[in-house]
């Protein structure tokens, strides 16, 4: 099972992008002057997590007990960056409705499907 993929702006110049079923990321993280984030590495970062997430090389995952967490876990070629937030922060029926999902998913989410390659005037694959 592939991902879903979105990206939504914001009241602040800037944008979310949803993966998975349980993950917003936010670019900027913070949009205030104090932070001092600049547009390159917002942009570096965003770039390397769609990447990520379009190969298969994210995940997420919940924990179990009374107050769990959701974790999630992004690979890169050069590396890797993972997180988790409270599941108390997510919609109840959000959250019940994923854990059956990340369950079947223990390696995470697979890649996209890549596209047919492009045909030719007599319907075969140009190579």
């Amino acid at each position: 099972m592939s991902t879903k993929l979105g990206a939504d702006p914001t009241a602040y110049p800037g944008i979310y992008m949803h993966a998975g079923l349980l993950h917003d990321f936010h670019y900027p993280v913070c949009g205030c002057d104090a932070c001092d984030s600049n547009w390159e590495a917002e942009a570096d970062e965003l770039e390397q997590q769609v990447f990520a997430t379009v190969s298969g090389n994210y995940r997420e995952t919940t924990e179990r007990g009374l107050r769990p967490w959701v974790d999630y876990a992004f690979t890169y070629p050069d590396g890797a960056s993972s997180g988790k937030s409270r599941s108390q922060d997510l919609p109840a029926q959000r959250l019940k409705d994923a854990k059956p999902v990340l369950r079947d998913l223990p390696v995470g989410w697979n890649h996209w499907p890549r596209p047919a390659p492009p045909l030719d005037q007599h319907g075969l694959a140009r190579r």
